[in-house]
């Protein structure tokens, strides 16, 4: 595969298309989000072609989705991810986008008074490939960095954001392992007092989690630091803190998958409960669940 992509900004003005299909021999540019700034890109692993930009509008809003379906040879309509009637006058900054099969999910920060003294970390995400998104979540308040979002290889999601909370300052890490409904699990990575900013990471194909961050010195002599570990979720099938307001059965992931997914449901209240699995036909395969279970969100595997 030759196509090499990536997204630029000028100033505050536009969001560019940088590509190449000859190894970067030789570049195209053009613009894909005008009014855009801090664009940024999200590949579909399992096909290439589908490619997604998120980028912010030049008066701080989030401009939303652009899609391409022709490997960035050219970008659709935004879709708009934040609520723009309702949250007009927020500033937004550092989104981030990452994508697994048709779920597209998105992170940001919003700084709700113009003052720096609200700023909030928040989370959106699409099960349709991008074509709406549902309202967004908030991660953390006072979460005063941009963040950066990554995915493993079973469809957890990875939320890095520098924030000062319960006092410490310096970068924090969430985790959902259910396709963003809840992010039960949150840890400290860097140095307590770190004024960290501009985190970026990733996870491996074993789990592991990998972070760069940059630490902000006095005279702009600025140090970059990176850590490692892994970061899990503890009784993924049992209830969660966070009881949910309707009964949902959420799409497996991962999706295609081999040899398990993973089907996440949620219950508003004490319930009994039948999960099962059936062909292309309607045949029946497999019984995962059939008992009484208290309001949570939950998740099971098939294999």
């Amino acid at each position: 595969y030759h196509n090499i992509i990536c997204a630029s900004s000028y100033g505050y003005a536009s969001s560019y298309i940088n590509r190449s299909t000859d190894n970067g021999e030789s570049w195209s540019i053009y613009e894909a989000a005008p009014g855009g700034y801090r664009a940024e890109l999200a590949v579909t692993a399992a096909n290439p072609s589908i490619i997604y930009m998120l980028s912010c509008l030049s008066n701080g809003g989030l401009k939303g989705v652009y899609k391409s379906t022709n490997s960035g040879a050219s970008f659709g309509a935004n879709i708009i991810v934040n609520d723009i009637a309702g949250d007009a006058n927020k500033t937004r900054t550092g989104p981030t986008v990452a994508v697994t099969g048709s779920n597209v999910y998105v992170a940001w920060r919003q700084e709700d008074d113009g003052s720096g003294s609200n700023r909030r970390i928040l989370f959106g995400k699409s099960t349709n490939g991008g074509s709406s998104f549902v309202a967004a979540t908030e991660i953390a308040s006072g979460g005063w960095g941009s963040p950066s979002l990554a995915i493993n290889s079973t469809g957890e999601i990875y939320i890095a954001y520098p924030q000062f909370t319960g006092g410490k300052n310096g970068l924090f890490c969430t985790k959902s392992n259910n396709q963003g409904a809840t992010f039960p699990v949150t840890v400290f990575i860097s140095d307590t007092n770190a004024n960290v900013k501009d985190p970026s990471i990733c996870v491996d194909g074993n789990d592991m989690f990998y972070a760069v961050w940059t630490l902000a010195r006095e005279g702009n002599e600025d140090d970059t630091y990176f850590a490692k570990g892994k970061i899990t979720i503890t009784n993924v099938g049992e209830e969660s803190n966070v009881i949910p307001t309707q009964f949902a059965l959420q799409q497996n992931y991962p999706n295609p998958f081999n040899p398990t997914t993973t089907i996440p449901f949620s219950l508003p209240s004490k319930s009994f409960v039948s999960l099962k699995v059936f062909d292309a036909l309607g045949r029946e395969v497999s019984i995962l669940l059939a008992e009484e279970l208290p309001a949570g969100t939950y998740a099971r595997q098939w294999n």
